[in-house]
């Protein structure tokens, strides 16, 4: 039955749900600690494909190339063992798999927006939740001036509650580090206002009403959207819905958007 199914599928279809269940496959396995040293090449063999088609494959589902999401599912390890773990910088640099403690630092500030030590601080130290609601409340971006907005608009599936959004445009398709301007959005509205000028994608994920600490560190939204924005539009539409399993880590950490507000956690 399975090699009649494969004789009488189109061949293209075929080949695309062949790479659907390998990636799957691949990321499931990337998820998994013990696998944080795996390079690209041991990923496609794995894969049971070319490095070539692996990462074409990956390219057309995720949006990002393997090892950039190999890297990502790191960092979301790394967070978890640096605040309910406890450990040390060092030692989760060798844990998730870096050869050097210089080049996870550098991953993990470029990647989460904050020094590692400076993110276990913040979230295990302070109670976040109270700083997450109180930079919602003074740290929003003030609103674009009139002649240089960009209207964006948020879909939701009809079975869901309108939910809080943080919408944020990054210079790339992957959702880390500072991005370019952000906003948050209350369930009562469905728009977000930003200047002019900006490019890249704007992504949107739902919040929590009351985030525990847990959904903060490891950030899995329930509704997620991402979608193009350039220069000369003035209004953009963001649908969104339920992540699935080819959707990027978020590995942006909640509180890069409150840079401002770490400065609070550093001071002795």
């Amino acid at each position: 039955m399975a090699s009649e199914a494969i004789r009488t599928s189109p061949p293209g279809r075929f080949r695309a749900e062949e790479h659907r269940r390998v990636v799957s496959k691949v990321i499931s396995g990337m998820k998994k600690l013990e696998n944080g040293d795996v390079s690209l090449c041991e990923w496609a063999e794995y894969a049971s494909l070319s490095k070539f088609e692996l990462i074409s494959a990956f390219k057309k589902l995720t949006g990002i190339p393997p090892m950039a999401f190999h890297n990502a599912e790191k960092l979301e390890i790394a967070k978890r063992l640096l605040v309910f773990e406890r450990m040390r910088v060092t030692d989760v640099c060798f844990e998730i798999g870096f050869e050097s403690l210089g080049s996870f630092v550098s991953k993990f500030s470029c990647c989460v927006g904050i020094s590692p030590r400076n993110y276990a601080k913040a979230m295990s130290a302070v109670g976040f939740t109270g700083l997450f609601v109180q930079a919602l409340l003074h740290g929003k971006p003030r609103s674009p001036k009139a002649g240089t907005v960009i209207e964006v608009q948020f879909e939701s599936p009809e079975a869901h509650d309108r939910p809080s959004l943080i919408t944020a445009v990054f210079p790339r398709a992957h959702p880390s580090g500072m991005p370019s301007d952000w906003r948050f959005v209350p369930p009562t509205r469905r728009i977000a206002l930003f200047g002019g000028g900006l490019k890249g994608y704007c992504l949107a994920a739902a919040l929590p009403l009351w985030p525990r600490l847990t959904e903060l560190v490891n950030f899995r939204p329930v509704l997620i959207g991402r979608t193009s924005i350039q220069p000369n539009l003035d209004k953009i539409r963001v649908a969104l819905h339920p992540p699935t399993i080819f959707d990027p880590p978020v590995t942006l950490a909640v509180p890069a958007l409150f840079c401002h507000q770490i400065t609070e956690v550093e001071r002795p």
